[in-house]
């Protein structure tokens, strides 16, 4: 679970949001995915990495984020 703060100049408050990673397809051909707060699932295979140690290593929560 990612949990993200998003401060809302309109609101002047801070809003907590949840995203989940998950993978989803086939044994052995599963593909990286997120669920948002709402239950929407996303498929990020398009983001091009994998949700392995050099994903973690390299940032990539926070590159998620911004792309």
């Amino acid at each position: 679970m990612i949990l993200s703060f998003i401060y809302n100049p309109l609101l002047q408050s801070v809003i907590t949001a949840t995203m989940k990673l998950l993978r989803h397809g086939t044994p052995s051909q599963e593909k990286p995915g997120i669920q948002l707060p709402d239950g929407t699932r996303l498929d990020v295979s398009a983001f091009g990495q994998d949700f392995d140690e050099k994903f973690f290593a390299e940032n990539g929560l926070k590159n998620l984020e911004l792309g």
